[in-house]
């Protein structure tokens, strides 16, 4: 399903240790992850690039640049487009770190180098997924998986590192359940993405956005409608969650409520700076499905007419999900 890893890296953190067991933020990252849940990535880009001509060495503000790239990809379902810089961004601050940490070389430095290293063999995993590479990426969300490892005993990195862990050995679960006992690790897994979710950490909504998408794979659509409309209170702009409510309610058999929220997900997408294309294709693949559910077929197609009809650049049709949206508008006949 679409956007489910979406920000996987998104709100781990970018950590100033004060001792092994608190964080001390910079108020600068509250402000470029603000700017991300709000899908504001030009600004989080300006601030992210003033702090590293200021600073150089600055390792925060390089990672959050990593993450809002990433982010954006996941938005914008852009992995064909924009996915090689993203990598080619992610291998080149690995080295970056690699170099830094041969110089500083405390012990509450090397647990931070870890726990960005994991986050950045994250993102490598996923893009390279998404680009198709699938042994490569399976080898970066190991190395990912493996660097947040020796960080679960670190007060210093908890909850946060459950976000990766609990991911990773969900999934791991799930696909591998008619294994005697690798099921438990999805029940496990699951339950440290909703400690991941339920903290106090500012990062904690990359593990909402990843749960909310567990759930809508489970089939427990009123539990990720909930965990949407939460987040919807503090961001109603986020077309992320509101893709959530939408889908959520046509789970749930609650046709004419997802209309109108796919209603206004078209809307608020296509007032966006850049238009999201995939989010709009998919607002009228669900308004069609919705009236086809409820007996209108006519109007289904009147629906497909209408969301084919738009003029997409030759770079947005190869967008894998605007592909499938629109295959999906043109079957309704």
């Amino acid at each position: 399903m679409k956007k489910i890893h979406l920000f996987f890296c998104v709100f781990l953190s970018i950590l100033k240790l004060t001792s092994a067991q608190a964080y001390q933020w910079d108020q600068a990252v509250y402000s470029i992850l603000d700017l991300v849940m709000k899908q504001e990535y030009d600004s989080a880009y300006k601030i992210c690039n003033l702090r590293i001509t200021a600073d150089s060495m600055d390792i925060d503000s390089r990672y959050l640049k990593l993450v809002t790239l990433q982010s954006q990809l996941a938005d914008y379902e852009s992995y064909s487009l924009d996915g090689l810089r993203c990598i080619a961004m992610a291998e080149s601050l690995i080295t970056f770190l690699d170099n830094a940490m041969s110089i500083r070389s405390s012990p509450e430095e090397k647990e931070k180098a870890d726990f960005l290293k994991g986050n950045i063999y994250g993102v490598l995993g996923i893009v390279k997924a998404k680009r198709g590479s699938i042994l490569s990426s399976i080898r970066d969300a190991r190395l990912s998986y493996e660097h947040f490892k020796r960080l679960k005993q670190s007060p210093s990195f908890l909850p946060d590192v459950l976000y990766g862990l609990g991911l990773f050995d969900y999934y791991i679960g799930d696909n591998l359940k008619w294994i005697p006992g690798v099921g438990k690790r999805a029940r496990s897994g699951l339950e440290m993405l909703y400690t991941a979710s339920k903290s106090d950490s500012p990062f904690r909504y990359g593990a909402k956005n990843s749960l909310v998408w567990v759930l809508m794979e489970r089939g427990e659509f009123r539990e990720a409608d909930s965990i949407a409309s939460e987040v919807l209170e503090k961001y109603p702009g986020s077309t992320l969650f509101l893709q959530v409510k939408s889908r959520a309610a046509f789970g749930n058999r609650q046709y004419q409520h997802a209309i109108e929220l796919a209603e206004q997900l078209i809307s608020l997408s296509l007032k966006r700076k850049v238009i999201n294309w995939c989010d709009v294709l998919s607002g009228y693949q669900l308004i069609a499905s919705c009236h086809i559910k409820l007996g209108n077929k006519k109007k289904a197609q009147e629906i497909a007419s209408e969301g084919l009809a738009y003029e997409l650049s030759d770079d947005t049709l190869r967008i894998e999900w605007v592909q499938k949206h629109r295959n999906s508008l043109m079957s309704i006949k």
